[in-house]
């Protein structure tokens, strides 16, 4: 079991680093506007709290909660290609963003979150 999961992961992993800038150029219309809306409601009230995305991918999610003046945001994403893609937009628009290159299934930090999100 375990080694199917590390497979699992790997392939997960690459896939997403060879698709990785074609993805974020697909914006349809649910993830344009019907899902930041439902992100926002469910999230609720953010201001002044820590906040982790889950499997961020290119931050899109991440930048519209890191609007809501969190103490603290991070995205997290398996992906090392999503996540240097998430980092080059942080520095076109600096929105306080950490972004961390990790597999969500075995995250490691070392503080506690407020509130957790995961789109998708």
């Amino acid at each position: 079991m375990e080694s199917s999961l590390w497979y699992y992961r790997l392939v997960k992993k690459q896939q997403y680093d060879n698709i990785g800038h074609e993805y974020v150029q697909k914006i349809n219309p649910s993830k344009k506007y019907a899902l930041p809306e439902t992100l926002l409601y469910l999230a609720g009230k953010i201001e002044n709290k820590k906040v982790l995305d889950l499997a961020c991918g290119d931050g899109y999610y991440t930048r519209i909660l890191a609007k809501l003046n969190p103490q603290k945001i991070v995205g997290v994403d398996i992906s090392s290609t999503m996540i240097d893609i998430a980092k080059a937009k942080e520095e076109e628009v600096p929105l306080g963003v950490e972004y961390i290159q990790q597999d969500v299934l075995s995250l490691s930090l070392s503080e506690e979150f407020d509130v957790i999100t995961a789109v998708y």
